[in-house]
C-alpha cells in the first residue's frame, strides 16, 4: 500500500505540470494517490488474513497512516487540516472498502465476482 502511494507520488507531479493551474489539482491527486495505496493495501492484507479480513485491513490502514502523520508535522508548511482529515478518511474508507470487497467474494472468486 505505502509502496503504491509513493509510486503515485512520485508520477502525480509530472501530471500536474501539464495541467493550466497545477495548485487546484494536488488535493483531488493527493486523494487519488491516497486511495490507490488504500485499496492495495486493504486488498492484499485482507487476502493474507483468512477470518479477520476487516480488523487486518483496519491495522494496514493505521499502519498506512502514520506516516503520513509524521511527515505532515515535519513539513507544517502549507499543511491545511481539512485536506489532512479528507486524505484520513480516503485512506480509511478505501482501504475496509476494498476488504470488504474480498470479504464479500469469498472462497469461489469467479461466481461471487458476478454478484459484486
Amino acid at each position: 500500500g505505502l509502496a503504491v502511494i509513493l509510486i503515485s507520488a512520485l508520477i502525480s507531479p509530472l501530471i500536474l505540470l501539464k495541467s493550466q493551474n497545477p495548485d487546484s489539482l494536488v488535493l483531488p491527486m493527493a486523494l487519488i494517490c491516497v486511495a490507490a495505496g488504500g485499496v492495495v493495501g486493504g486488498t492484499l492484507s485482507a487476502r493474507a488474513s483468512k477470518g479477520s479480513e476487516l480488523v487486518s485491513a483496519l491495522i494496514t490502514a493505521l499502519i498506512m497512516f502514520v506516516p503520513m502523520i509524521i511527515i505532515s508535522f515535519l513539513y507544517k508548511k502549507g499543511f491545511s487540516a481539512l485536506g489532512f482529515v479528507l486524505v484520513a478518511v480516503t485512506l480509511f474508507a478505501a482501504t475496509i472498502l476494498s476488504a470488504f470487497g474480498i470479504l464479500r467474494m469469498g472462497n469461489n472468486k469467479k461466481r461471487n465476482m458476478m454478484n459484486l
